[in-house]
C-alpha cells in the first residue's frame, strides 16, 4: 500500500540546493514504476496536485510549502552495455560523468560540474562548455500521468531546445530513466585533463554558498542584436559572445548589480547569474531579487530576462 510510504507535512528545504522552502502537504520517495503509478492513483483519488522533485537544483520552493503530493524520484538504476548507459532519473549527473570516465566512455565530460539529477538535467536539457544532453540522449522513458501509461521517447520525440525539452513544456510527462549513447575511447588522459579543467573552472568561478545554479537563461547573440544593437556591440567588444550566446550574468554586471541583496539573498560577487542564500534567505527574498534584476535589465538595456529555475509551490 503506497499510503504507508506517503508522509505528511514533510520538510523540503533540505531537498533543495537553495536550502529554502516550506513543507510538502504529502510526500513520497518513489523507487519503482509501480510506486509512481500508485502515487498518481492516490493523488487522483484524493484530488491532489502532484509536484515532481529531482536532485533539488534549479528550483525555488515556496516558503509556505507545496500543496498536494510531492514525489521525489529515487530511481538509482545504472546499467552500462558497451557504449550505452542506462540510468535512473534520480541518479546524480556527476555520478554518470565519473562512471563514464571510469569506463572510457567519452561524450559527457562537460557535465562533470552540473549539479542535480539526470531527470532534471534531461528535462532542462542541461549543458556546459558547448555540450548538452540532447547530443547524447538515445531514449527517455516517461510516465504519461494523463493517459496513465509508460512511453519510450526517441530523441526526435523529446523536443529538445536550449535549456528546454518536451518534458519541460509538457509536464505531464514524468522522466523515469534515460539511455545515453557515448563513444568508447582509449585516450583517457585527454578525458581526465578536460574534466579537471572543468572542475577547476567551476571551483573558481562559482560561489560556494547555497544556490540553485544559474538563475537566468543566457541569450542568443542574434536576439540581443535585434533588441539592443549598442549592447550587442559592447558584448562583441568585450569578447563576451561565446558559442553564439551572451551570458545573462554579463548583463547583470553591466548594471553594477553584483553584490546587491534583499533580505538573506544576494547576487554573487563571484558569478552574477547566481543568487545565493547568505543569511537564511526566504523564497520571497530570492523572488524579490529576481524581479529587481528583471526590472533593471528591462529598463536600462531593453532586454527581457527569462528564468532558468523552476518555481515550486507558487
Amino acid at each position: 500500500m503506497i499510503q504507508n510510504k506517503i508522509k505528511q507535512n514533510y520538510p523540503l528545504a533540505e531537498l533543495s540546493t537553495y536550502k529554502i522552502g516550506g513543507p510538502a502537504e504529502y510526500f513520497l520517495q518513489a523507487e519503482s514504476q509501480e510506486e509512481i503509478e500508485e502515487a498518481f492513483a492516490f493523488a487522483k483519488a484524493q484530488n491532489l496536485p502532484v509536484t515532481i522533485l529531482g536532485g533539488g537544483s534549479n528550483i525555488l520552493i515556496n516558503d509556505q510549502g507545496v500543496k498536494g503530493l510531492v514525489i521525489k524520484l529515487h530511481n538509482q538504476e545504472i546499467e552500462i552495455k558497451g557504449d550505452e548507459v542506462l540510468c535512473g532519473a534520480g541518479v546524480e549527473v556527476k555520478t554518470i560523468a565519473e562512471l563514464a570516465f571510469e569506463k572510457n566512455l567519452s561524450g559527457i565530460e562537460w557535465s562533470i560540474g552540473i549539479p542535480g539529477s539526470m531527470g532534471g538535467a534531461i528535462r532542462g536539457n542541461a549543458g556546459a562548455h558547448g555540450g548538452s544532453f540532447d547530443q547524447v540522449v538515445e531514449l527517455v522513458r516517461v510516465f504519461d500521468c494523463e493517459k496513465f501509461l509508460w512511453v519510450d521517447c526517441m530523441p526526435e520525440d523529446c523536443g529538445f531546445a536550449y535549456r528546454s525539452s518536451r518534458f519541460k513544456t509538457e509536464p505531464h510527462y514524468i522522466i523515469w530513466e534515460v539511455q545515453l549513447r557515448l563513444k568508447a575511447t582509449e585516450d583517457k588522459t585527454a578525458m581526465e585533463k578536460v574534466m579537471n579543467e572543468y572542475r577547476e573552472y567551476r571551483r573558481t568561478s562559482q560561489p560556494k554558498e547555497p544556490s540553485a545554479g544559474c538563475v537566468f537563461k543566457n541569450f542568443f547573440a542574434k536576439d540581443i542584436e535585434e533588441a539592443n544593437k549598442d549592447l550587442f556591440a559592447r558584448a562583441e567588444k568585450d569578447q563576451k559572445i561565446r558559442g553564439g550566446k551572451i551570458g545573462a550574468g554579463y548583463l547583470i554586471e553591466i548594471l553594477n548589480l553584483k553584490g546587491s541583496s534583499i533580505g538573506g539573498a544576494k547576487i554573487s560577487e563571484q558569478h552574477a547569474n547566481f543568487l545565493v542564500n547568505v543569511e537564511k534567505a526566504s523564497a520571497a527574498d530570492v523572488r524579490a531579487l529576481i524581479n529587481k534584476i528583471k526590472t533593471e535589465v528591462k529598463k536600462e538595456l531593453a532586454v527581457d530576462m527569462e528564468e532558468e529555475i523552476q518555481y515550486i509551490g507558487f
